[in-house]
């Protein structure tokens, strides 16, 4: 067993040695410990904390241990996770691959995505994340805002720009709630589709449908299919409804039914 103090120079030069990372090397900044087992092939880091750096990601935490065989660590918190200037992520445990550029958080999650639209914050129990490709999975009740909006759903799953909500999605702009089988948020464009058993609620009234295209720029839904409003004991039945929620003004489009009463 060596052990080096306040020697972060030994610290990198052995991890870049050891380790099977090619492309790029291996740095550690702000390591006050640094423990080596040879017979494991394991560095036990300890900082104020200790960074681990790959190019523009890097991961830091009061502890790190990381096997230098597969580049693969696991961290304990409170740990921060970062990829550039576009993705950031705090949680209280991790493990992943400094390879790959993956990680997997644990304990109240939370990560920060730069988009051009606006910066959208996703909060969960469990996220996993690969950084460089910018995909990913939330899991264990998951909470997405962006904007004036806000998602939430049981999982949620991250393709860069997009995200696709299951389980129990329900989405939610000022006074519109809409809830869904399934739903795709696609930030770089501002749009939201929902389908599969469509159901809401605004100050306009209730409805549902089989699908429905949110537009947050323009402030508009479109109900698409069968669908049904309600308004107290009002009806409006039709094949597409187009609700612009800012102004409560509804229009309807395709075999259009209206029940008034007086």
């Amino acid at each position: 067993m060596r052990t080096a103090r306040g020697t972060l120079l030994l610290c990198v030069l052995v991890l870049m040695a050891r380790g099977s990372v090619r492309a790029q090397p291996l740095e550690v900044e702000g390591a006050q410990r640094a423990e080596f087992n040879i017979q494991t092939g394991v560095w036990t880091l300890q900082g104020a904390p200790v960074r681990v750096r790959r190019g523009e990601w890097w991961v830091e935490a009061r502890g790190i241990r990381y096997r230098s065989s597969d580049t693969t660590f696991e961290a304990e918190g409170p740990i921060r996770a970062q990829q550039a200037e576009v993705l950031s992520a705090v949680a209280s445990r991790a493990r992943g691959s400094v390879r790959e550029s993956w990680v997997e958080l644990q304990g109240e999650v939370q990560l920060h995505y730069r988009t051009g639209q606006g910066t959208a914050v996703l909060r969960a129990p469990r996220v996993w994340m690969d950084f460089g490709r910018r995909t990913g999975l939330a899991s264990g009740g998951v909470e997405l805002v962006w904007q004036e909006a806000v998602l939430r759903a049981d999982n949620l799953s991250m393709e860069k720009d997009v995200f696709v909500a299951r389980g129990r999605p329900v989405a939610r702009w000022e006074r519109l709630r809409l809830e869904a089988g399934w739903m795709r948020a696609a930030l770089d464009t501002a749009i939201l589709w929902a389908l599969d058993g469509v159901r809401g609620e605004d100050s306009f009234g209730t409805f549902r449908s089989h699908e429905a295209e949110v537009r947050w720029g323009e402030q508009l839904v479109r109900l698409i299919g069968a669908v049904h409003v309600y308004r107290d004991r009002d009806r409006l039945e039709a094949d597409e409804v187009r609700y612009e929620w800012k102004t409560g003004r509804a229009t309807a489009f395709g075999r259009a039914r209206v029940v008034v009463y007086p």
